[in-house]
């Protein structure tokens, strides 16, 4: 059976996209690969433990800026290439990407590079050279990995136009509808949508007002935002 190890410099299980999405792709994976996973670890969460049927291995952070947490996990990642064997190596960020294509060719890896920036890893609007370098760092994983994964058409346009136009795959990132398929009691009142998460650029709040402009044209609906308002999104 062939040994995989899943890199993402986020939290898993969390309540982000990536906290919720990867634990899918390690369901997955586990029913045909050996799987690890390497992310990283807050609060009293397990350094390592057994998570759908892979095994879970969780890196601690320094209280430092963003840049040295990232290659603190470097660090960690490269000692787990060189600790253990794998043939394939799935990872979900630019910053993880790195030190993985640095040893592709060495250790013989096969590399996808699923792409979308860790909810961990984004740079905030101030830290200008951080997310150039971010950037930077996405085009070589792109440009090198052996597979690219992308969550929508744009995306594979996007990278066609830009010469990657082989081993490039499309996969949405799915949502299990049938937990939304209920009937309001008319006791209830006016259904209510939550949306939970940090509001700031980037996060899709804007995409989320125009959609629930679209609703509040077919029925009557009560949106709230629940979370921290970044300084720079205020207005």
């Amino acid at each position: 059976m062939a040994r995989v190890l899943i890199v993402s410099f986020s939290v898993v299980p969390g309540p982000d996209r990536h906290g919720v999405q990867l634990p899918h792709v390690m369901k997955a994976l586990a029913s045909r690969f050996a799987v690890d996973v390497l992310t990283t670890r807050v609060g009293e969460l397990a350094y390592v433990e057994r998570l759908h049927k892979t095994r879970m291995l969780r890196v601690p952070l320094p209280n430092a800026p963003l840049a040295q947490q990232v290659e603190a996990f470097r660090r960690a990642l490269r000692r787990q290439l060189e600790g253990a064997e794998y043939e394939i190596v799935h990872f979900r960020d630019a910053w993880s990407g790195i030190p993985i294509l640095e040893k592709q060719h060495a250790f013989g890896l096969r590399t996808v590079f699923d792409i979308g920036r860790s909810a961990m890893g984004e740079p905030r609007p101030a830290d200008v050279q951080l997310a150039a370098d971010l950037a930077a760092a996405e085009e070589v994983c792109w440009r090198k990995a052996d597979l690219v994964l992308v969550p929508t058409a744009a995306g594979w346009r996007y990278l066609a136009e830009n010469g990657r136009v082989e081993r490039v795959a499309i996969v949405p990132p799915g949502v299990d509808i049938d937990r939304f398929d209920c009937e309001i009691p008319d006791s209830f009142g006016v259904p209510q949508v939550v949306a939970v998460g940090t509001l700031a650029a980037g996060r899709g709040v804007r995409v989320l007002l125009r959609a629930m402009r679209d609703v509040l044209a077919i029925t009557p609906c009560r949106l709230t935002l629940a979370g921290p308002i970044e300084k720079e999104f205020e207005a």
